[in-house]
């Protein structure tokens, strides 16, 4: 079988080593000009969040039903897998919980509609064809179920905070400095 996979993607191999130093060389003679970069944009507002993620997430949620409860994983038309299908869920879950406070109502009982429209009749939730995965399932949806009273994830922010261990700077106001050195205590005899 290995022999086999090995065997079929040698002429890709065989080609792609045939032509790849003609295209170097090539591109290495015809030295197009760079344009000058443009300067870099001004930041956005981070309280200024669109839900495009997740209204592409409902827009498209039928596709995900479809491919539900199927066999066979990363297979065409759909190239996913059905255990992406409560995955999905409780990953859009946590991106309604960033989006501004005023946003989250609607994007949350859309969720827990579509949560309960696929629910089974045993009162767990399963994406896959095998009764063993409805665990899976059921816990990404109690997930996405609990995410509004979740702690938020960490953010680019938290990261610029920290400091190094033993870099002995203070890490914020309540924060102690780094490790302490030990003193060395004298003897006294």
């Amino acid at each position: 079988m290995k022999l086999h996979c090995a065997l079929r993607s040698f002429p890709v191999a065989l080609f792609l080593f045939a032509f790849l130093p003609v295209a170097t060389s090539h591109a290495q003679t015809a030295k197009p000009k760079r344009p000058k970069a443009a300067p870099a944009p001004e930041p956005k507002d981070p309280t200024d969040l669109k839900p495009v993620a997740v209204d592409a997430f409902f827009t498209d949620w039928r596709w995900l039903e479809q491919r539900r409860r199927q066999n066979g994983t990363h297979i065409p038309p759909y190239y996913i897998a059905p255990y992406y299908f409560f995955y999905a869920h409780r990953f859009v879950a946590q991106a309604i919980e960033l989006l501004p406070e005023d946003k989250r109502p609607e994007y949350r009982k859309k969720l827990y509609e579509l949560l309960w429209h696929v629910r089974e009749e045993d009162g767990g939730w399963n994406d896959r064809v095998f009764p063993r995965s409805e665990n899976f399932g059921t816990a990404m949806t109690m997930f996405a179920l609990l995410e509004p009273h979740a702690r938020r994830p960490a953010g680019w922010a938290d990261v610029k905070t920290a400091t190094p261990a033993g870099a002995g700077k203070p890490a914020g106001p309540d924060k102690p400095a780094g490790p302490e050195k030990k003193s060395e205590k004298k003897d006294s005899k």
